[in-house]
């Protein structure tokens, strides 16, 4: 705590904490379940138990300690390899084109939500111009 300057109050049994940045505490119950009071009693023990003891190295130790690729990729692999998108060939001006929307082609779930929109507004179209409003012109 005191590396980082964070200030902890404790009142009504509650955990809070102070970020030098702000003026208002912020409680260990907003913060998550790592910051709630019965944790953080239970690491203070952990740790206490651990001084005490030399360290034995263990399994889980060895896993969490390996290297693990990062799970985001960053923007530069998305141009490396574009993401191939549907090509909608429409005059309406509600369609998006997704072969030159750059939004498009970096975010998978932007894409997949606009080609949503234009099949939907693609539909309306067509139910709108048919003469029984089916989809089907008879």
């Amino acid at each position: 705590m005191e590396k980082y300057k964070v200030q902890l109050k404790i009142s009504r049994g509650r955990f809070s904490y102070l970020h030098p940045e702000r003026n208002k505490h912020i409680t260990g119950r907003m913060l998550g379940t790592h910051y709630d009071e019965a944790y953080l009693l239970k690491r203070f023990e952990e740790h206490a138990t651990k001084k005490e003891s030399p360290k034995k190295k263990t399994l889980s130790d060895e896993y969490h300690n390996k290297a693990k690729p990062p799970a985001i990729q960053h923007p530069n692999s998305l141009q490396e390899e574009p993401i191939a998108i549907q090509f909608i060939k429409s005059d309406l001006r509600l369609v998006i084109d997704l072969q030159n929307c750059v939004k498009a082609q970096q975010n998978s779930v932007y894409a997949n939500k606009v080609k949503l929109s234009n099949h939907l507004s693609t539909n309306s179209f067509v139910n709108q111009n048919t003469k029984d409003g089916s989809g089907r012109s008879t």
